[in-house]
């Protein structure tokens, strides 16, 4: 069953940029996931649950660009699947995977720097037959 989630991570491994034969871009990360209670004025952390999270394409490039390490703290969104896989001992495992569709930093807990260039609204598109200030030459 593939169950669609959001949810706040922290990284706990150095993410993993790697290519396909083909080219294209793909990160894995390892991350945990902790909720923090309130128990009579004094803060507590709750179970923690372990995941892979896995981006495609430019989005893997980016995260790796921005800097993401261990420590880091993410927001994904994405489908969330139970994968089982046999340990050496011929165990049966199971991991929980995030396949990413969206990844943010958490800028609550995550130093970040400003662009040196401030950024420009894209200019809008002319409609066809519409004049335009160049000239027709």
């Amino acid at each position: 069953m593939t169950l669609r989630v959001s949810a706040d991570l922290t990284v706990v491994a150095q993410p993993e940029l790697k290519f396909s034969n083909a080219g294209k871009a793909w990160l894995s990360l390892r991350a945990v996931s902790k909720q923090r209670k309130n128990v009579g004025g004094k803060w507590e952390d709750g179970e923690p649950t372990w995941l892979n999270v896995v981006v495609f394409g430019k989005t893997a490039e980016m995260i790796v660009e921005s800097g993401v390490t261990k420590g880091t703290r993410l927001n994904v969104q994405g489908r969330l699947e139970n994968r089982p896989w046999t340990d050496r001992e011929g165990n049966e495992r199971h991991t929980l995977e995030i396949t990413a569709d969206n990844v943010g930093l958490d800028l609550a807990f995550t130093a970040y720097g400003r662009a040196d260039e401030p950024r420009r609204a894209p200019r809008p598109a002319e409609p066809a037959g519409f004049p335009t200030d160049e000239g027709p030459f």
